[in-house]
């Protein structure tokens, strides 16, 4: 009977020690830190905005009366393609004015008129009018021009032109070079009561160097 007492004070004993063990036990959390994940941005590429460039092409068109004349564009085959220059007083002061007429195969011209400049024994004009147009050959030495001042800020100037070769001429006592002559300078003359100076052209005369 004893030992059955011993027995069940053991059971009280060991059941008491499990209870208490189960009340005094906790749950324990696990924490579990993760370490900061480090995210690199790229930054995109800048795009550069190229401007576009437009390139505008200008035609220039130069006329056959403004290109530059020169001996060898000479033609023999008609003798008023030369360059043919007057000279003569000043009627409201001292000192010279002159013109001079180009004329170009194609039948092209240039006039200049301005102040003559002697280079060489050769008459250049200085302009300070200049003018451009078209010529054709009427028949018996004779020309008819048309020309307008450069810029087409005048009314254009139709006249006729004669060619005549050296010739003496018995009004004035003098041998009259290669020349052309218009209505205009055979006017001029016939009213003139004036004597002529000595380096003074009655007529454009062909000049010395074209």
């Amino acid at each position: 009977m004893k030992n059955w007492l011993k027995i069940g004070i053991l059971a009280v004993l060991i059941i008491g020690t499990v209870m208490m063990s189960g009340c005094t036990s906790q749950t324990t959390t696990a924490t579990v830190t993760m370490a900061p994940t480090s995210i690199t941005t790229t930054a995109a590429p800048a795009i550069v905005s190229t401007p576009m460039v437009t390139t505008s092409t200008t035609t220039v068109t130069v006329s056959a009366s403004q290109t530059a004349w020169t001996q060898s564009t000479i033609v023999a085959s008609d003798p008023i393609l030369h360059r043919w220059v007057r000279q003569y007083p000043k009627i409201t002061g001292p000192g010279w004015v002159g013109y001079e007429f180009i004329f170009y195969p194609g039948g092209s011209l240039n006039y200049n008129y301005g102040t003559p400049k002697m280079t060489m024994s050769n008459i250049e004009i200085i302009p300070t009018y200049q003018a451009s147009g078209t010529w054709e050959k009427t028949g018996n030495n004779t020309y008819l021009l048309h020309y307008l001042p450069l810029g087409f800020t005048g009314a254009q100037i139709i006249v006729q032109y004669t060619w005549v070769p050296a010739t003496y001429d018995k009004t004035y006592g003098r041998t009259i070079p290669e020349h052309i002559v218009s209505q205009d300078e055979i006017h001029q003359y016939q009213n003139s009561a004036r004597d002529l100076w000595v380096d003074e052209m009655m007529y454009p005369e062909r000049a010395k160097i074209d």
